[in-house]
């Protein structure tokens, strides 16, 4: 088993400086002393001197080849966060750590979290992700012990960190039930606290604020999605207080905690995306951000270690455009965009987006959002 730290590349990255730094000193040594050689075997003979230079030059080939074969054993390690062990490559994909074991031929990675200490993964069957095991690095060895089994076919298990770091959770969803497990990453105890078990048809996700959690769930009007509170001492559902209902008509798509700021991205009565922010001291001031209409997929990045925890960055895409990075900053209400295309104006003007909704089969009126160059009136012609 490999444990992901980033001291295994600087380890490498150290090494590898090290080597380079001594083939110089060796080739200084070496050509040194072969200046003292011609200058004692200079009082001598001249073959002796020339026999004297080669054997030098081939020692100093030797050491050179030896180093440089000691280089190519490191070189194909990439200077990113991927390392390579004997049965699986690990690699950070949106802030989680993943793994992929290349003995199966499979390259569908599982979800992984780590400390210095400790690693919590799961296992990937097939297509099925069920299991959730944890790994303690001790100076007497590692131990690995089962966390979480969820027995159901139809539930996926997977594990995540909260955009703050603090909170660790194992998320266990199917289509019409969830249950999220949750560990305290600040903690020396390390075991999951169930947020509200399982119940037919109730679908919640979690996120961590200031020791309360932030949860997004199908507990409002109509089973509609609401935001609610809950204290993270008592999670259950008899603790939840909403904070924010959506106006008639208006889906909340998905949830972030930026910040002090609840980000939403929702999808108006007109079928086109906006993003709603709730500041978390002042709930009842929420306020809209409009998205360009073209937009059809909002893909919001999981912040790294060092990046700014009160900024949202994001993807927008369609059909027809390619995705552009966004940034909102909360606190000031500002989005920027970052499409760093100069010919990227130019392709909006040629499509013209329109909002339709078709009806199916049985009735329900389906979103479908139509690119078009000409106007609708003349696409019947």
């Amino acid at each position: 088993m490999i444990v992901l730290s980033s001291r295994m590349c600087s380890s490498a990255r150290v090494t590898l400086s090290r080597l380079k730094i001594w083939e110089l000193a060796v080739s200084k040594r070496l050509s040194l002393s072969v200046q003292r050689c011609c200058s004692s075997e200079i009082i001598s003979t001249g073959d002796n001197l020339s026999s004297a230079a080669d054997k030098y030059r081939n020692l100093q080939k030797y050491f050179v080849r030896r180093l440089k074969a000691t280089y190519q054993s490191f070189s194909k390690t990439p200077d990113h966060s991927v390392v390579y062990g004997h049965h699986h490559v690990y690699f950070i994909k949106n802030n989680s750590i993943y793994r992929v074991d290349q003995r199966d031929g499979e390259l569908d990675p599982e979800n992984v979290w780590a400390t210095d200490d400790v690693m919590f993964y799961t296992t990937l069957e097939g297509l099925r992700s069920s299991s959730v095991f944890r790994l303690d690095l001790t100076s007497d060895g590692s131990r690995i012990a089962p966390v979480y089994e969820q027995t159901q076919p139809d539930v996926f298990v997977e594990v995540s960190l909260s955009r703050d770091q603090q909170i660790l959770t194992i998320n266990c969803s199917s289509r019409t039930s969830s249950e999220v497990l949750l560990t305290d990453v600040t903690a020396t105890h390390l075991e999951p606290l169930v947020v509200q078990p399982r119940q037919q048809d109730l679908l919640y996700h979690v996120e961590h604020w200031r020791k309360s959690l932030i949860i997004l769930t199908n507990t409002g009007p109509g089973q509609e999605y609401q935001v609610v509170r809950a204290p993270l001492s008592d999670p259950s559902l008899r603790s939840w207080v909403s904070l924010f209902v959506p106006d008639p008509d208006t889906m909340i798509k998905d949830m972030d905690v930026v910040g002090d700021h609840c980000v939403l991205v929702v999808k108006t009565p007109s079928n086109q995306f906006s993003l709603i922010v709730i500041p978390l001291t002042h709930p009842k001031e929420p306020y809209t951000v409009q998205l360009p209409p073209w937009a059809c997929a909002v893909e919001s990045k999981k912040p790294g270690l060092a990046v700014q925890q009160d900024v949202l960055d994001f993807l927008l895409s369609s059909p027809v455009h390619p995705p552009v990075p966004h940034v909102l900053y909360p606190k000031e209400g500002l989005l920027l965009s970052g499409s760093g295309n100069d010919s990227y104006p130019d392709n909006q003007a040629k499509y013209i987006t329109t909002h339709l909704e078709a009806c199916s089969q049985d009735g329900t009126l389906v979103p479908v959002t139509l690119f078009h160059a000409v106007a609708v009136e003349d696409l019947s012609q």
